[in-house]
């Protein structure tokens, strides 16, 4: 008999003879994928869905858009763009002509032209490929024309796209740009050709099966396919050949659907999701064009039209020569001046950084940061480690790397026994990272330079000087020759950046709980902080000599039997903050399913970053994976 995987929460395949028993209800494919299962009649795998939680749509180093772009990884169905379901995918190359491979190709340097004579590094696309992108053209136009002549020329979508295919063109061949826009005006010539072909297949080849269905049709994988939750919408996608996969809480799963294979889902590992940089060096991220879940609004904006900087002079002092030199920053005159720009609510883009963790970085991202969320308690708002990525976003690590692993060891004593009357806010602590030197020297530096150094004592000053003059510093069990920090290892700058974060996390936790639940500090501090240390796996706010851990624990764990008592601890302690939801309240026993565990999860650490903001009006400082 059929068998029924989320009854027993495993799969079990259960193969029927042939697939004409099956409906569009049954799953020649099913995965758990967070709280969903999502299930495919005609495709044999279950990609990732990136739908139901907010998220940035904004270009990337390649001028697309990463996992949430329509035309690099299926997305969640849309009314109104029907034929988006329909766009090739570059996965499939041997299923698609080999005349457009280059509607997948990302530019380099080489192919930007500098334009003779101009003081500004700006250039054209080079002839050669200016030449590809004409034949593209021709081959869209073909199609688009050859369906058009049957339509009486109506009035379509498509003709504006012809219209603004054509002129981008044009641009690329003619219009001088920095290599920057370059990259993006490329990627957007490449999603409005892609749109047309999709419509032209869409009307030449959905439209009549859709209206004169016959049977069912064999499924077209060059195709991107779609998600949903409309069982009428799947039943048609899969009738006319289109990828389709259908997503349903489990309880909506019947206990007679048919299964084929169940799988584990399929995560894109080729797109680009690194932000735009030239040489290694920080630039001026593309814009976040449009913030919040899937569905017809991400469909929208990923087909806005990018105006670029072209009201901007790009950088003229840019060395040049014979060969195009790209500038190292367009817009940031040093990583010192981006780290004050920098949105502190994403982490920096960086191969020095650990890796973030979803649901925390998710969380960041839909705080409202609006003024009346702010409380403003009577609460220091500094920063008793040195925001993590300080480290990062400076031209002089080594510096930085030195003086902080020097002050570590009495610094994490002094915050945790005695800790400083004020806190050192960013700026304070640039200035002791960077050993107070300024290439300014009027009045107001020399008195940021006496704070600094009072803020920080002689202590913690002597011990940097000491290590500075040894040419060693302690990390952790070992320790390090400074010559070691001057190109700092990555995975040795990710662990120390990682520590960073967690102990900012952890006495920012136990700070916000001070000034979220003063009553309860009041009737028995000490009993209430051990309540607090019970969120962490060591149950201590400070890690000083041990062995750099190897797995992830706690609130970071991995799997959800290692994560449960620590969610149920931090869920536990924030029932007692105000507005604390309601639909938290139950406790999670050891039995509780990943579904909700997986939702509490979401759902607490929003509710912790939003109350942090609405204290002290920054960003929290939250954990991280350990580096891979």
């Amino acid at each position: 008999m059929p068998h029924n995987p989320i009854a027993t929460k495993q799969f079990v395949p259960y193969l029927r003879p042939n697939d004409e028993f099956f409906t569009a209800m049954d799953a020649k494919a099913v995965a758990m994928h967070g709280p969903w299962v999502i299930t495919s009649p005609n495709m044999d795998m279950v990609p990732a869905l990136y739908h139901f939680e907010d998220e940035d749509l904004q270009a990337r180093k390649d001028g697309h858009f990463g996992f949430v772009d329509c035309f690099q990884w299926p997305q969640w169905a849309s009314s109104e763009l029907v034929w988006a379901p329909l766009i090739l995918r570059q996965e499939e190359q041997h299923l698609i002509p080999d005349d457009i491979f280059d509607v997948w190709w990302t530019p380099e340097p080489k192919d930007w032209i500098s334009v003779p004579g101009s003081a500004f590094p700006v250039g054209t696309l080079a002839p050669n490929r200016a030449e590809s992108f004409q034949r593209l053209f021709n081959v869209v136009r073909r199609r688009y024309d050859g369906w058009k002549k049957y339509c009486l020329d109506k009035p379509d979508v498509m003709s504006g796209f012809m219209l603004g295919l054509r002129h981008s063109l044009a641009r690329l061949k003619t219009h001088p740009l920095t290599f920057r826009e370059l990259v993006i005006f490329v990627a957007e010539w490449q999603r409005v050709w892609l749109d047309i072909y999709a419509f032209v297949d869409y009307v030449e080849i959905i439209l009549p099966r859709l209206r004169a269905p016959e049977g069912i049709r064999a499924v077209n994988k060059a195709w991107m396919g779609c998600f949903t939750d409309d069982s009428g919408l799947v039943a048609r996608y899969r009738a006319a050949g289109i990828p389709v996969w259908y997503v349903r809480a489990p309880a909506y799963i019947p206990s007679n659907m048919n299964i084929k294979q169940a799988v584990t889902i399929t995560f894109p590992d080729s797109i680009v999701t690194a932000q735009y940089n030239e040489g290694g060096k920080f630039t001026q991220p593309f814009p976040v064009i449009y913030r919040g879940p899937g569905g017809e609004a991400r469909h929208t904006h990923t087909r806005r039209p990018y105006k670029g900087m072209m009201t901007y002079n790009p950088n003229i002092n840019a060395p040049r020569g014979d060969h195009p030199i790209i500038p190292l920053s367009l817009f940031q005159s040093s990583a010192e001046e981006f780290q004050h720009n920098r949105d502190k609510w994403v982490d920096p883009n960086s191969p020095l950084m650990p890796p973030p963790i979803q649901t925390w970085e998710v969380a960041m991202r839909k705080v409202d940061q609006t003024v009346a969320r702010l409380v403003l308690p009577d609460v220091d708002a500094g920063y008793r480690f040195p925001e993590p990525a300080l480290l990062v976003a400076t031209e002089r690590k080594r510096d930085y790397f030195v003086n902080w692993l020097a002050a570590r060891p009495t610094w994490i004593s002094r915050v945790a026994h005695d800790p400083p009357q004020k806190l050192p806010v960013p700026q304070t602590w640039r200035n002791f990272l960077g050993g107070g030197e300024s290439k300014k020297a009027d009045s107001q530096t020399q008195r940021l330079k006496e704070a600094t150094n009072h803020l920080f004592g002689d202590d913690i000053l002597g011990v940097v000087t000491l290590a500075t003059q040894d040419g060693i510093v302690p990390w952790r069990d070992s320790s390090l020759h400074v010559s070691e920090l001057e190109n700092p290892p990555v995975r040795l700058a990710q662990q120390i950046i990682w520590e960073l974060y967690e102990h900012s996390f952890r006495f920012e936790l136990l700070a916000l709980d001070r000034a979220m639940a003063p009553q309860i500090w009041a009737q028995s501090s000490a009993k209430h902080e051990d309540t607090v240390l019970d969120v962490f796996p060591d149950h201590t706010l400070v890690m000083f000599s041990a062995p750099f851990p190897s797995v992830n624990t706690g609130l970071a764990s991995t799997s959800f039997s290692a994560l449960l008592p620590f969610l149920e601890a931090f869920r536990s302690l924030l029932t007692a903050w105000p507005q604390f939801p309601a639909t938290l309240t139950h406790p999670l026993a050891p039995d509780t399913d990943m579904g909700r565990i997986f939702l509490v999860k979401n759902n607490v650490v929003q509710f912790y970053c939003q109350c942090f903001f609405n204290v002290f009006g920054r960003p929290p400082v939250v954990p991280h994976a350990l580096p891979g």
